[in-house]
């Protein structure tokens, strides 16, 4: 849209900040979509993080369905894709013990702080880490709920020692967070962060 009163006005140019495509059609990309498949979902200077495939993108890569990229085009604009990845060991059956979680609640925001670090293979963040990550006041908290997760059987826990990073597995996929000592030289430092 241009705005101007006569010819020699000042032109000012409005577009969109985010393009993006409907839910519909990435939810149809992401059912057939092979391992490795790549789809462009938005293109901007930024992206609008309320757009409802945005929100539904971002919950798919929380779900280790996709990882997700930008690429910063000659234009300014950035083009916002997901890569579909290979699906994770078959999901078991739930176990009885095993009681849904509310995403909200104290414990389901752990649970879903570890599950982005184990989707992305990164290090298990330490229970300072997840404290302040989540406002939950001290690291003594998340360790308490680390272990009510822990016993009603959503994850397992590998602690490795003193000083070295535990490697927790999301039971209901099978993924876990990386090992520490592995993943220097991959980006991370031996504490887990970039």
């Amino acid at each position: 849209m241009t705005l101007g009163r006569g010819a020699a006005s000042s032109r000012i140019s409005v577009e969109p900040i985010c393009l993006a495509v409907s839910l519909a059609e990435f939810r149809k990309w992401l059912r057939a979509a092979r391992p490795g498949a790549e789809f462009t979902y938005a293109v901007g200077r930024s992206l609008d993080r309320q757009h409802k495939v945005v929100q539904f993108v971002r919950e798919s890569a929380d779900q280790g369905d996709v990882h997700l990229l930008q690429r910063r085009r000659s234009d300014g604009k950035t083009d916002y894709f997901a890569r579909r990845v290979a699906s994770a060991k078959p999901s078991p059956a739930p176990s009885k013990q095993t009681q849904a979680l509310d995403p909200e609640s104290e414990a389901g925001r752990v649970l879903g702080m570890l599950r982005r670090h184990a989707n992305f293979e990164r290090p298990c963040p330490t229970n300072a880490e997840i404290a302040k990550a989540l406002g939950l006041g001290e690291p003594a908290r998340a360790r308490y709920l680390i272990g009510q997760l822990t016993s009603a059987g959503h994850i397992k826990v590998d602690n490795r020692g003193a000083r070295i990073t535990r490697v927790v597995t999301i039971v209901e996929n099978g993924k876990r967070t990386s090992d520490a000592r592995l993943a220097v030289g991959k980006g991370f430092t031996s504490e887990g962060q970039q």
